[in-house]
Order: structure tokens, then sequence, then C-alpha cells
């Protein structure tokens, strides 16, 4: 039986952090010997071989860390001294001691989940630094962690559903009346689980207990009968129901919950008063989520026979799940006739839950016994003695960050916590090697921590050791008016980096990342896909967190039958989402699981705002109304990036969509300066690649490792047409202000340049520059070689070679033509074309000759080759006339080469006596002509058949030959020296009187011939006129004919 009492409370404490060694104050006698293990709390008087001691549930659970096992200090304790607790052959618990283990005992604890059930040895080792074997002692433990009945299946139901309600030995419908209850009454009970010797069956019969039973070992699994005495009967009074229920205790003191209800009518006479009444029951139950922090009313209902004045003692019985019984008693006078209440203060109420509670009353006349009331038995569940986890302000996700150098972890408030109480805090937990670490520390609640949490400080040195582990955090809150104390539930963590194995949230009314409040103005729901992952009994928390820190956005839901198997949705209030505005908001979900360790959802990132407002899109200099123009920033463009409202440490990243490759370029991010800008570059390549094309820049803010977009600038790239004006045009050097490359002054290679500033010039772009004219190859001075930096800044200088030039016709044109490949992808064909340099070429003076008319008329015999005569040049036949101006070579042409010839030289040759014109052409196809007149020209002809002179006439005369004079007449002899080298072939050598007839075409009226006589003694031809007539000896005839 317990109850609660007031003692007074100092008013000066102490409520700073004090840690607690892990040894035992009441050790450290430096025993000679080992003793066994000792479990606090063990039971000694057992009767179950060969166990020893007996270990019950709630001893695993009275530490935060699990069952506590106490080795007791030994001789020559020394640092790193290793202490291996085992559990038969299962290695569950290690202590290393540290420097100042001040030869005390030292407490270890096994984590609940590694006890198993039944009997097993219990051992210690000791290794020792200084490398002596190994010693240690052991004990049999009964490990009795199942309760009688086992967990009950449907805890939130009332009555523990595997212990079967008892059965009354009466006829179907049998009430107890006068008769009955003067036999008294046998309940039978059915077996139940977990049934050993020695179980102890208590058995109330409406509020009043029944001798208890203790069960033999020949009684396991079989009914036990209970007898309800005629006494009992009485006691408990009339009831229309009286509840029979019963409970079980172990040897070990496990406790079973109330078992289900068996109701009978009990009428044994009919003098009690009508029972209380409790607003609160609902079918006799009472919860205590109902009743809360308040206390609970209890109300008598008073009418007839009741007087003011009178008293009347309120009687409160309840007998926890634990099997304590609380106890709790008020008397006050009747104010008035109706209704009296009772306010039953709530730490009763916890005190006595969960568990039945019998209420009655007696009415205190001023004569007699007083009159006692009907006895109304209800049910009271809910968690009482536990008091809420605490907290790790670090936690994310159920998992701690194993790096920190420090956590908080806050326990509260809660309104059971008083001025002058102690918070002790737990902190054990198992590295991934499976090595145990315990932190305790404790705090004493001064005036100022009253209704507050209670802050406890864990530095790295007890995180650290837990990396890839787990940690279970509690804490107990005790005094000496708290019998027992009152213990948390436990906290559990991974120890670890965080590790998401669950879907992340989804907040409804986020668009591309992006919560605006002005659409939410009263909230918005987080939806959890829980439906695949969840069970009975689990609890989703969901949690979200600012980039500036501070408070920690918190909701929680339990599993129950109405939620489990479903998705889960939690309310964003519009407050929450005024109060992150402007900031990176993180939200997960985790799953909190009974001894089982926390599981995350992957993390959502939201920004809160109205990046409309806050976020603006960048500009780009040169670029009004989000155009830009390629010739107004040939050396690139310039983003500019302005956050209005910054916080210490944002940086910036531009972002770029646009061409694939270097239209989309990427950004470092870059801090703000202390105008709130960051300043971005966009290079001459991204205009390239850009050009015509819609380009979206935007940026994203970086904060606390979060981002967010900004609003786009859409911006327009405008193209670059061939040839524009604007542009830079190439020209040649030599060439000047006029377009006129004369090469009668050039004597040189000419220079062709390209000056800065080139259309958006990048080291690397493809250059090709040529110089071209009709109906010639071009000459290509730049091949598509790639621009150097020097030439982005300075320009471009090729060399020309003036032979090009002058291969050109007099006056030709000309054009210099450059192209830039600005694209990665642009060759020659799509190279943007520079306008073009046209320039006219002069290469010589004017082509002439003289035009007069050339007479050739000197006498020139032709046709000597055929006689084997060489011909030679006559005087006036032959004339040499050259052009000036002009640029050779000369190509001459005679319009009629059979009257007369020219050669390479211009020399001119009459072959026939007419006129004709002689045409000369130099290498740009200029012309010039004059005309020739051909004079006293013949051929040659002979015969060298015999013929008479009448016959020589006639051959004569079908030629046209006519007879020649000698004397005075312009064909005489001499014409053959004059023509030919040598007449020899001609004459012969036969003497004086043997010659050839020979004749001219000219105007004379007789047919003459000439007697050639070759004098053979000096080689000097002598000859004479011979006028030939018929009857003329025959001789060859040789003769002329004008051609």
């Amino acid at each position: 039986m317990i109850g609660l009492m007031v003692m007074p409370i100092e008013d000066d404490i102490d409520d700073t952090q004090h840690d607690i060694t892990p040894f035992d104050s009441s050790g450290g006698l430096g025993l000679f010997s080992l003793f066994p293990p000792n479990i606090p709390g063990q039971f000694t008087g057992i009767d179950f071989p060969p166990a020893q001691v007996g270990v019950n549930r709630p001893l695993l659970y009275t530490s935060a860390n699990g069952l506590r096992v106490l080795v007791q200090a030994y001789l020559n304790m020394a640092e790193e001294d290793t202490i291996r607790l085992y559990v038969d052959e299962n290695l569950v618990a290690t202590s290393v001691l540290p420097a100042d283990h001040g030869n005390l005992d030292v407490v270890m604890h096994i984590a609940a989940k590694l006890v198993p059930a039944g009997v097993h040895t219990l051992r210690y080792e000791i290794l020792r630094k200084s490398g002596q074997p190994p010693e240690g002692a052991q004990i049999e433990v009964w490990f009795k962690i199942d309760p009688p009945g086992g967990n009950d299946p449907e805890p939130d139901l009332p009555g523990h559903q595997r212990l079967k309600p008892a059965r009354l030995q009466l006829k179907p419908g049998q009430v107890i009346d006068e008769e009955v209850a003067a036999e008294g009454v046998t309940a039978v009970i059915p077996p139940w689980p977990f049934m050993t010797k020695g179980d102890k069956l208590k058995l109330c019969f409406h509020g009043i207990a029944v001798t208890p039973y203790t069960v033999l070992e020949s009684e396991v699994g079989k009914e036990i009968s209970v007898f309800i005495s005629p006494e009992n009967i009485r006691d408990a009074g009339p009831a229309n129901p009286a509840v029979v229920v019963y409970q079980i205790e172990d040897q070990v003191e496990n406790v079973s919950d109330f078992s289900e209800r068996t109701t009978v009518i009990s009428d044994p006479d009919k003098n009690w008063l009508d029972p209380v009444f409790v607003p609160l029951a609902d079918e006799d139950l009472v919860s205590l989520d109902e009743v809360g922090v308040d206390d609970l009313e209890v109300q008598i209902i008073t009418r007839t026979g009741f007087v003011k004045g009178q008293k009347l003692r309120l009687q409160w019985t309840a007998t926890a799940q634990s099997g304590e019984v609380v106890e709790h008693n008020e008397e006050q006078s009747i104010t008035r006739i109706g209704i009296q209440s009772f306010k039953i203060p709530n730490p009763i109420v916890l005190a006595s839950a969960s568990g039945q509670v019998q209420v009655d009353y007696r009415r205190i006349k001023d004569e007699g016994e007083p009159d006692r009331s009907e006895i109304y038995i209800f049910t009271l569940q809910g968690k009482t003695l536990r008091l809420p986890a605490p907290w790790m302000t670090d936690l994310v996700g159920g998992t701690l960050d194993p790096a920190l150098s420090q956590t908080v972890v806050l326990c509260g408030p809660d309104d059971r916590i008083k001025k002058g109480f102690r918070v002790t805090l737990t902190w054990m937990g198992t590295s991934a090697s499976g090595r145990p670490h315990l932190y305790q520390t404790y705090r004493d609640v001064s005036d100022r921590l009253v209704g507050q949490a209670i802050a406890f400080n864990v530095t790295g040195n007890n995180i650290a050791p837990l990396i890839r582990g787990s940690v279970g955090v509690s804490y107990e809150v005790s005094h000496a008016t708290l019998n027992p104390a009152l213990v948390s539930e436990k906290l559990y963590a991974r120890v670890d980096d965080f590790k998401p194995v669950l879907p992340a949230p989804v907040v409804i009314s986020a668009i591309d990342g992006v919560l605006n409040p002005a659409h939410v103005p009263y909230g918005t729901d987080i939806q959890v896909a829980a439906a695949s992952y969840t069970r009975l009994g689990d609890v989703v928390h969901v949690e979200g967190r600012g980039d500036a820190g501070g408070v920690v956005f918190r909701d929680k839901l339990p599993i129950d039958q109405t939620r489990v198997g479903k998705d889960l949705e939690f309310w964003l209030d519009g407050e929450a989402i005024k109060f992150y505005r402007e900031q990176f908001f993180s939200v997960l979900w985790w799953i909190e699981r009974p001894d089982e360790l926390p599981q995350s959802s992957a993390l959502l990132e939201l920004y809160i705002g109205d990046p409309a407002q806050s976020l603006q899109p960048p500009t780009v200099r040169r670029a009004p109304d989000g155009v830009l123009d390629p010739l107004e920033n040939n050396g690139g463009a310039r983003a500019r990036v302005h956050v209005a409202s910054p916080r210490p440490g944002d940086q910036v990243r531009l972002l770029v969509k646009g061409a694939p490759g270097e239209g989309s370029p990427t950004f470092a991010p870059l801090p703000l300066n202390a105008d709130n800008v960051a300043f971005f570059v966009l290079r001459p390549s991204f205009i390239a690649e850009n050009l015509g094309k819609l380009v979206e820049v935007l940026y994203e803010l970086i904060r606390n490792g979060k981002t967010i977009q900004s609003r786009p600038l859409m911006l327009t790239v405008k193209t670059i047409s061939d040839g524009d004006p604007v542009l830079t045009r190439p020209h040649i050097v030599e060439a000047g202000a006029v377009p006129l490359i004369d090469l009668r002054i050039i004597q040189t290679d000419l220079t062709c340049v390209v000056k800065p500033p080139l259309p958006i010039a990048e080291v690397g772009q493809r250059v090709w520059i040529m110089v071209s004219s009709e109906g010639i190859e071009p000459l290509v001075l730049r091949p598509g070689t790639a621009l150097t930096a020097e030439e982005v800044t300075q320009g471009i200088s090729v060399k020309a070679a003036r032979s090009w030039f002058y291969s050109l016709k007099d006056l030709s044109g000309c054009a210099l033509t450059c192209k830039i490949a600005l694209k990665s992808t642009d060759d020659e064909d799509t190279a943007l074309v520079l306008p073009v340099a046209r320039y006219t070429v002069k290469v010589t003076e004017k082509l002439a000759i003289d035009t007069q008319t050339m007479l050739l008329n000197g006498w020139k015999l032709l046709g000597g080759t055929a006689y084997g005569l060489r011909e030679r040049e006559v005087v006036n036949n032959v004339q040499v006339r050259v052009p000036t101006g002009g640029r050779p070579p000369y190509t001459y042409r005679s319009a009629n080469a059979g009257i007369a010839s020219v050669d390479a030289n211009g020399k001119v040759s009459g072959l026939s006596n007419q006129s004709t014109t002689i045409t000369v052409t130099d290498a740009d196809e200029n012309q010039v002509s004059y005309p020739v007149r051909v004079m006293n020209v013949y051929r040659l002809i002979l015969n060298n058949t015999f013929m008479t002179a009448a016959e020589a006439g006639a051959w004569f005369r079908q030629f046209g030959a006519v007879s020649m004079d000698n004397s005075g007449q312009p064909m005489g002899w001499g014409i053959l020296h004059n023509n030919f080298v040598d007449v020899t072939p001609i004459y012969g050598g036969r003497g004086l009187y043997y010659g050839r007839f020979v004749s001219v075409n000219l105007s004379y009226p007789h047919l003459y011939a000439i007697e050639h006589s070759l004098l053979v003694s000096n080689g000097v031809m002598g000859s004479r006129n011979v006028f030939l007539s018929d009857g003329a000896t025959r001789s060859r005839a040789m003769g002329y004919f004008p051609t």
C-alpha cells in the first residue's frame, strides 16, 4: 500500500548538472574473494530449481539501460581492467575500469532484449591489465520475464484478454440472494498462459479480496477453484451487477492485469446506499487521456434521507497493475441536497493506473452505525507513472550525428516535476561492435526550472563511442514524496550518419520546391505515405526545421486501429508557415516503435516564401528588356544577382539553361558583397552558342546547405547577320583608304588585317581568311585555324603573296573575306561572315602599238624549199612591230596567216599580195591591232621535163607566167640570189648553155626566158634573155608566177 505525503522542500537548491560515476559507492572493500553477480531487487526465496535467484519483467525496465547487475569490488582493481558479463556463453555487456574507479562496485546493464526467458547462468570474468588469467564468479538465475497470462494482445480494451473470466458455480440466471450468500459461492478459474507452480491467484468479489490461492506443481495446467465466503459476499454488499475479476502474481512478483469480468446480481439484503457516480466513466472505464492533469471528479447523489451537515466519507481503493494498492480517504459535510462532489487528486489517480478502482462511501449519522453505499468498481486505464520521453535537440529523424561535439537532452516539462525533485538522466548506448556505454547525470529542480524543460549537456565523449550504434535515453524523477520514483519513457536513437529508409513526405500546395505563404494563409497538409510501413502501436512523428535554427516543428500520431495500414496527414498551420517564412524548411517523418530503433524518411526540402518578392530574377548588363545584342557585348556579358534579405553565410550560384555545352555554363557559388550583390561573367562563347535562342537565366540561393531557385530571366539573344556593317571589316594595309591595289607601286607581299573588336571572340574559335577573284583559284590566308589569346585582344594579321595579285587581269576586282566559327558546331559553311572588303587591282600601263599600215613590198620568191632551196628573208618583205604597256607575255595573231604571218616576237612576213590585220593580246587579254599590206610576192615553179618552146610557153601560160626582161625589169635573174641562200640545186653544173627557163608574170607582151649558166671556173653566174619560139630546142623550164 502506498500513499502520498507532503514533505518540506529546501529553498536553496543547486540545480547544476552533476555526473554520476558508474560504480556503486557501497562497495570498495577490496574483497579477497569474488562474489557472484548481484541483481539489485532479485528474488531469493524462490522454489524453482536449479535457479538460485529470480528476476521478474519489471526489473528489466527499472533502469533505462536494462537489467542492472552489480559486480562487487575485488582486490587490486586497476585502470583498464575489463569485466565481461555473460548469460550462458553469450557476451551481453562489457565494462572497462577508468582511472577513477575508486575500488567501488561496478554497475553493468543487460539490455532488456538480450535477456532470455528461463533458467540461465549469469557469470562474469575479469581480464586484468596485468595479464593474469581470467577469473570470475556465476549464479543460476530464473529470468521469469513472461508474466502470468502473458502480454495482453488487446491492451486498449479493459480486462486481460488471455485471462478468461471466472466461472461461478451457479445455475443459469441465478442470483446471489440471502440463501446463496449464506452458503458462499465457488469460482472456477481456467488455466492461464505461463502458469507455474507458486503462482498466487487473487480473486476479487466486487472489490472484496478473497483469500489468495497458491498453485501447486501438480495443478499447473489445470482449473483452479476458489471459494468466495459468505463474509466476502456480505462485505461486498448489494450490486447489480457484482463484478468478479482476478489477478495472478508469480513467485518473482510478476503481476498480471485483471482478468476479463464475470458479473452476477448480488443482493443479500436491501439496506445499502446508492453507489457513487463518476462522470468520466464510460461503461465502467476511465481513461487517463480524459483525466489529463486534472483531478478526477466523483459525485454522490444526496436525496431523501440525507440531511445537510451530515458527513460523507469517501473511500478510494485501487489495485494497480503492478499489484500495489493505492488508498485515498476524504470526508466532506453535505452542503446541499442534490449532488456532493469529491475531487480525487491527480497524483492519486495517476498512481492508481492502470488498475481496478473501487469507490464507496459512508454516511455518518449523529447516532448509530454509519450507512454504507454500494461499491462502484471501474477500470482506470492508461500509462501513469511514465513521464514523457526526453528529447534531443540535435536528433534528426531519430538519428544523432556521431560527429557532434555536444548535444542537449531536454526532459519535460511536466507538471509532476516539482521544486526540490531530482531529475536523473540515463544515457545507455551500444556501439557497432556491441560494446556498451553508460553515462548518467542529474539536476535538482530549483524555482527557475519548475515548469521548464530540464536540459542536460551530453558531450562528444559520450556520443563518439556509439558511432554506427544506438542509444537509449531516459530519465527518472525522484524525491522522498515519490514512491516509486517517476520514470520516463525511453527515447531510442541511432548514432550514425542520416540514412533514410522511408519515402519523403509531400507538402500539399508546394510547387517546384516552394511553399508560398500567400497561397496557404491558414496552413496546408503534410502527406505521409505510411500505409506500407506502420503497424499497430507505432507512433509516427513529423518534424520540420528552418535553416535559421530555433524552434523545430513537431507533430505525431499514434497508430491505432483507425490508422493502421493507412496513409497519414499532418497539418502545417499558418502560424508555423509564417514563422519559417523566407527560410529553407526541411521536413521528414519517422516511425517510433517500442523496443526498436527509429526508421526515418528522406528529407523534403522547401523554400517557404514568395520568390517573386524575395528572389527577383538576375539582370544582365547591356540587355535591356531581356534582349541581348551580341554586337553590344563582344567581350561577353555580366549577370548581376541581388538578394534583398540575405543572411550571414548566404551564397548564390547562377544557373543558365541554354544550348548544350558552352551555351549552358556552370558556375561556382559566390558570396554576396557589401551591397548584397554577386556578379557572374557570361563568356562570349555563351552568347555564341545561344545566338537566336531564348535562354533561361536564374540563380539559386544557398543557405545552410539548402538551395532555392529565383524567378528566371528569359533572355533573348539576338542573331548576328553575315556582313552586318557594324561588324569589323578586314582590310589590306597597303591599299590605304582607297579600295585600289596598285601593283605598280606595291612591290612586296600584302598585309591583310582584321582589327578588334572581333565579334564575341573566344580563344579557340576557328577563322578562315581568303582573297578571291573571278576566274582564278582563291588565295587562302587562314585555313580555319584557332584564334589565339593575343589575336582576340589585338586582332588578326596575315600576309598575302603579291604574285597572286599580279596574276590577275589589270583592273580586276578582288574580295577579302573573313569567317569566324562562333559556335562549337560551326564549320566554314555556317561560320559568321564579316563584311567583305572589295578592291580593284591595277597591274600595268595600257596596252598600245603603232597602228599605221605596215607595207611589205620587198621582192619575195616563195616555193624554193620544194626544190631544195633554203629561203632567206627579203628586205621589205619582213618587219617587226611590238606593243608597249599591258602585261606580258604578249601573243600575236594574224587575221589571215596566208597573207601575212607573225611569230611570237611580233615579226611579220608577207606571203600573199593582199591586206590583212595583226592583233596583239597581253596576259590580261587586252588587245591592239594594225593593218598589213603585202606586195611583190611570187612563187617559183620548176618543170624538169624537156619541152619545146611551144610546150614551155603553154606550161607558163597555165600559171599565168609572162616574159621577163632582165634589163631594167623588176624581176631579173638576181632575184634568186636575194631569196635563196644557194641556187645550185636549181642550175646544176652542166655548163653555160644548158640552163632552165625561168619566167615571171609581169605585164610584158612577150614571153621571155632567161637562160642561166653557172660559170664553173669562178662561180659567177651569167645569163641572157631569149625570146622563146615554137621551134626552139626543148629545154627544162623554170618559171615564176605571182602569189
